[in-house]
């Protein structure tokens, strides 16, 4: 289809460039088959980790009200989808699946800057399910998880109570799973450096929880920002693990001239 389109905006183009001249010009293209397939879920979206929360995303006053029914329509329009759920603030969660309440301010251990209770996430995968969407999660891989490591290595203990959670009550709605979000930008957020072989071994480490928890799990990464003078991944390059099954970049342009 998109070839079509482009095809079809070449015709265009040459229908005006000719419009002034005599000649006859003639195009033909052919529409009977696809040279590339997208999938069903191509078009899809994120809403930011802080959005749980109230008064956290970019100082907007609201958290997300997953009981509006408007909203729920205009997500299921979108059907069949991938709703991603992560951003800055998903490298500073903790997940309390022992806290039923949606709107609690609980206190997070050190390191950690909110608290996502089983009621708040719940109401989330309902959102989903509803909506007839999947979820990507972005898990935590900013400095809570690893306090207490002295080689900044990333702790999938925490993690695996939300994916735990997830799996025995809504294993048909999360269906992929991150590990953090530009990761590239640790240093201006949270004033440490991921390296790529730390990043490429947390991978890792959460790739063995899954398989455990959560064996079917697709994970994504590694969501490298656009900045590329912050690019520290070049070797070995992430893109080239063997612990993701889609490569994922925040970039427009991720080959630049």
């Amino acid at each position: 289809m998109a070839r079509c389109l482009k095809l079809f905006a070449l015709l265009i183009c040459d229908l005006v460039l000719c419009s002034s001249c005599q000649e006859a010009v003639s195009v033909v293209f052919n529409s009977s088959s696809a040279e590339h397939v997208v999938p069903s879920t191509f078009l899809s979206f994120t809403i930011d980790a802080g959005q749980l929360f109230e008064g956290v995303f970019w100082n907007y006053s609201s958290a997300i009200n997953f009981d509006d029914e408007v909203l729920l329509n205009l997500t299921s329009a979108l059907a069949p989808a991938v709703l991603r759920v992560s951003g800055t603030d998903a490298d500073r969660l903790f997940y309390n699946m022992s806290i039923n309440e949606t709107n609690t301010r609980a206190t997070p251990p050190p390191g950690f800057t909110y608290t996502l209770t089983k009621g708040r996430v719940s109401e989330l995968f309902q959102f989903a399910q509803k909506a007839n969407v999947e979820i990507a999660f972005g898990l935590n891989a900013g400095p809570g998880p690893r306090k207490g490591s002295s080689s900044n290595e990333w702790s999938a203990d925490n993690a695996a109570e939300l994916v735990r959670f997830s799996q025995e009550n809504f294993s048909e709605v999360v269906t992929t799973w991150e590990l953090g979000n530009e990761p590239n930008l640790y240093l201006a957020n949270f004033r440490f450096v991921l390296t790529d072989r730390q990043l490429v071994s947390d991978l890792k480490t959460l790739r063995d929880m899954l398989k455990e928890h959560h064996p079917s799990a697709r994970v994504v990464g590694p969501d490298l920002a656009v900045m590329h003078f912050l690019d520290l991944y070049s070797n070995p390059n992430p893109n080239t693990n063997t612990n993701t099954n889609t490569n994922t970049n925040h970039d427009p342009n991720p080959n630049p001239s």
